[in-house]
């Protein structure tokens, strides 16, 4: 099995910390990889930042 987490930022700086505690809640078999975000905030610290990462239709 495969599982994408998509990180709602354009950093990668969490992104290791997210597959280790990724990692910690699936079988070994299972492949994770992390994506960020081409375009947003570096970090979500507000209401608005939470918007602007929201998709939008």
């Amino acid at each position: 099995m495969k599982i994408k987490v998509i990180a709602p930022i354009i950093s990668d700086i969490f992104n290791d910390e997210m597959m280790n505690e990724f990692s910690s809640y699936v079988s070994p078999q299972t492949e994770i990889g992390v994506a960020n975000l081409e375009y947003g905030p570096a970090s979500v610290e507000s209401e608005y930042d939470e918007v602007y990462v929201s998709p939008t239709f």
